[in-house]
């Protein structure tokens, strides 16, 4: 009974045989694409004169990764259908087919496999049958790639895109990452390490990439948007791709020209710029002004009015013009005269007068032939113009003088600056003059010296007290008021009289009056001169001294005018007389009420006028 099992053990074991199609080897293995699936047919033969059940067996690999298909014969009930069952039926002398389908999932590793297939046979279970087949998987270096937004305006937007990328093959991948614009003129930054990428299989990763422009100024001012493509490419730097093989994806890339407001801005900044170029230009460029300078300056004289001339040069800087008069080099007597915006209103020139400051321009001298005419060209134009220099010359400027001796004068300029308002920028002084006290030589000689001149008289009077009866005129004034004072005056031999300060020139009689507050002073100075040139002179100093309220001063202002007589010349006297006047002036009440002035008359007074004795001027 034990002898029959292995007798046809023996029997199947020579009656059963198996092939596998398609026929693979370790030298040349069957080339699998991941994702993809492949057949092996075993061609099954039962030789024996028995029936046998065949099983298929593959414990290598994971159920997952194949399938196992048994094919039988046409039966009795199905004659010609091949059927499917789960195991494989084999009548003597019939053959069968199984199928092994082989499908590795898309992950799965790339690399050589050789799973052994065996056969089971239930007649048999002992028995072994096995063959192996040589199965390489190859990689897949597929890549899924995204660029979003499709499109990105800026500056209303933020240049931000997403760069998504996923492995989807086999292999872990190493690429590198390429951003660019298609106009360069963006810098794109990434938030990757040397942008460099690592996935592994079925990884999925997100990067951020970042535009900024390269210059700034390089945005539209205006018109049409500047559009760009940014794209990004992926180089396999691992060789599992050809060294060609690149993924590039693309997104766009809109930049609005700047608003309005900006390129008036730079208009305006352009305008300044070029105004501030020019102001520098002409700042360097143009002349500069010249201080000024004293040409000359001398006194003639020598009575207590003093005929001052000087002459000045480059007066455009000049502020103030001060006269000092020096007695033994300490100053005792000053005038000033403003000179910032012009001529003094008292020392300009008056109508046939030769005393006074004029303005004039300094002639050029150059010789006609080197004076070539230039080209009438805009572009030829230079800013450097030519300065045209000015002088003052001022003549027979008085200067009343309060004493008498061997004086000194001095002319002392100062500028408009208020840095330099100080200083004097030039200074001179005259040679010493002998000051006699009452002289009244004239300062000019006759036009005619052979005609018989006609004699000047005056008589000038301060209050109604003679003008040269006394050196200064004090009154006392109560202090925050102020003092009153006419001045009257009748000339006889002369039609040009001159009252100075103030009146110029004025009628052979009359009288002014004059205002002073306390402790201010002021010189009168009364000038006839007649038709041959012979002039006459007399000063007087009238000075407020402030009190208080109860005290009393013998020269008060308002003191009671004492009326003049002036004694008619005879008709055998070779001098005239002066004309006949009369002035009559109230007491003033102790609040310094402006007197009143009467019109001169005939004075029936006995006192004796002072007498004009004319001198020739030298």
């Amino acid at each position: 009974m034990k002898r029959q099992p292995s007798q046809r053990h023996r029997l199947l074991k020579q009656a059963l045989s198996f092939t596998i199609a398609p026929e693979t080897t370790s030298e040349a293995p069957y080339q699998l694409q991941p994702g993809k699936s492949v057949v092996f047919k075993i061609q099954v033969t039962n030789q024996s004169a028995s029936a046998d059940l065949i099983f298929l067996k593959c414990s290598e690999l994971p159920t997952n990764w194949f399938t196992i298909e048994y094919l039988s014969q046409a039966t009795e009930d199905a004659p010609g259908i091949i059927q499917l069952t789960e195991k494989l039926a084999l009548n003597p002398q019939a053959n069968g087919e199984i199928h092994f389908t082989l499908h590795p999932p898309a992950d799965a590793a790339i690399g050589n496999y050789f799973p052994t297939l065996q056969l089971i046979s239930m007649g048999a279970p002992d028995l072994v049958m096995l063959d192996v087949i040589y199965i390489q998987l190859l990689p897949d270096t597929h890549l899924d790639i995204r660029l979003t937004p499709e499109s990105r305006t800026i500056p209303n937007q933020s240049a931000i895109f997403n760069f998504m990328v996923r492995n989807r093959g086999n292999v872990t991948r190493t690429l590198r990452l390429e951003v660019k614009d298609s106009r360069n003129l963006f810098r794109v930054e990434t938030d990757l390490v040397d942008n460099v990428l690592k996935l592994a299989p079925s990884q999925e990763k997100t990067i951020t990439l970042k535009a900024f422009p390269h210059h700034s100024w390089q945005r539209p001012l205006r018109g049409k948007p500047v559009r760009s493509l940014v794209g990004v490419t992926l180089i396999p730097v691992d060789g599992l791709a050809d060294a060609g093989s690149r993924y590039l994806t693309q997104s766009k890339l809109v930049w609005l020209p700047q608003p309005k407001w900006v390129l008036a801005l730079l208009t305006l900044m352009g305008a300044g710029s070029a105004l501030f170029a020019l102001g520098v230009l002409y700042r360097f460029n143009r002349p500069a002004i010249a201080a000024p300078e004293i040409l000359s300056f001398n006194a003639t004289g020598q009575s207590d009015t003093v005929r001052l001339n000087w002459k000045l040069n480059n007066p455009e800087r000049l502020g103030r013009v001060v006269i000092s008069q020096l007695n033994e080099g300490a100053e005792v007597q000053t005038v000033r005269y403003d000179f910032s915006t012009s001529i003094p209103q008292e020392l300009k020139v008056k109508a046939d007068s030769k005393q006074g400051c004029r303005t004039a321009a300094a002639k050029n001298n150059s010789s006609a032939l080197w004076q070539l005419p230039l080209p009438n060209l805009p572009w030829f134009a230079s800013l450097q113009q030519v300065p045209t220099p000015t002088t003052i010359t001022c003549q027979n400027i008085p200067f009343v003088s309060n004493q008498a001796g061997t004086l000194r004068y001095k002319l002392k300029l100062f500028s408009k600056s208020a840095a330099d308002a100080q200083v004097p920028i030039a200074e001179y002084t005259t040679n010493a003059i002998a000051i006699k006290p009452g002289s009244n030589e004239p300062q000019f000689e006759p036009s005619f010296p052979s005609a018989q001149p006609a004699q000047i008289s005056l008589a000038f009077s301060i209050n109604g007290v003679p003008a040269t009866s006394q050196p200064t005129h004090s009154f006392s004034v109560r202090e925050g008021e102020s003092a009153q004072i006419v001045v009257s005056w009748a000339v006889q031999g002369s039609t040009d009289v001159q009252l100075l300060p103030g009146s110029g020139n004025v009628e052979p009689s009359g009288s002014t009056s004059y205002t002073l507050r306390a402790g201010e002073s002021k010189t009168v100075t009364l000038t006839a001169q007649n038709a041959a040139g012979e002039r006459v002179t007399q000063s007087a100093v009238m000075s407020a001294i402030g009190v208080g309220s109860s005290d009393r001063s013998p020269f008060r202002s308002g003191s009671p005018f004492q009326p003049q007589r002036v004694p008619k010349a005879s008709p055998n006297s070779g001098d005239p007389a002066p004309p006949e006047s009369e002035n009559t002036q109230s007491s003033p009440e102790p609040n310094n009420t402006a007197p009143e002035q009467s019109s001169p008359t005939p004075s029936t007074s006995d006192a004796p006028t002072p007498d004009a004795s004319p001198t020739a001027s030298p």
